[in-house]
């Protein structure tokens, strides 16, 4: 299964036209993508770009102090963000709003993978990424919906599980780890499927030999097995 995007009118190798994939199954790459027009940078895409750049940068680094002198001139108030020492949580607040968050990274025990959180390597990975996740999590779940940012609705997919009586989100394009409720706020996330991360496994055998990349099958993976186990004899070999 090939995470594949069209670039052009022409159809792809899986029969899609490429501008119509393009359309449902657009990624965030990262928020440059997002409109720089004024009028759209709400408390909402202020917020979610602050804190976006704050989970990329190590605040012990000696060019912490000096970035944020210069972030500063994009609107982008990094002092917004501080860390509660009691809650043990990172917190945004400007005017009324506070975002309470932790970073994927420190909850993530590789190196590389670590690395990865921190960089603008994280970008474009967050379909691939859930679903590396999710099967290592009990009760978790492959979630993927649209963010709507100003005129932009973006395809993008989440881990989600219960913990203690809190529904914890992780987002790896944006190093995030936070409750569904604050990221639901922040993001303006909207939900199209999901499915427990374990039956990827299954579905990995089942799908193998059809040609589906890897956004359709997130987005339509309920329709596409239900479909499949009706004829479950023509795809065992």
């Amino acid at each position: 299964m090939e995470n594949k995007e069209g670039k052009d009118n022409s159809t792809n190798l899986y029969g899609i036209n490429n501008k119509t994939y393009e359309l449902l199954f657009k990624d965030l790459k990262n928020l440059s993508d997002l409109s720089e027009n004024k009028n759209e940078a709400s408390e909402n895409i202020i917020a979610l770009r602050t804190i976006e750049l704050f989970t990329r940068l190590r605040q012990k680094s000696i060019l912490y102090p000096l970035l944020k002198i210069l972030y500063k001139k994009w609107n982008i108030i990094l002092s917004d963000i501080i860390y509660n020492e009691k809650k043990q949580q990172f917190e945004y607040r400007h005017n009324d709003k506070v975002i309470t968050f932790e970073k994927l990274s420190d909850h993530i025990k590789g190196k590389s993978a670590k690395k990865e959180l921190l960089s603008t390597k994280r970008y474009g990975e967050c379909h691939k990424q859930s679903i590396c996740l999710a099967p290592n999590i009990d009760g978790a779940k492959i979630v993927t919906g649209y963010i709507s940012t100003g005129n932009n609705k973006i395809l993008h997919s989440i881990v989600e599980y219960s913990l203690d009586d809190k529904t914890i989100i992780l987002d790896w394009t944006r190093n995030l780890y936070i409750t569904k409720e604050q990221y639901v706020e922040l993001t303006n996330f909207r939900e199209l499927s999901s499915f427990e991360g374990k039956t990827f496994l299954d579905d990995s055998k089942l799908i193998k030999n059809i040609p589906i990349t890897i956004k359709p099958y997130l987005v339509f993976r309920n329709e596409i097995v239900t479909d499949m186990m009706k004829n479950i004899q023509i795809f065992q070999n």
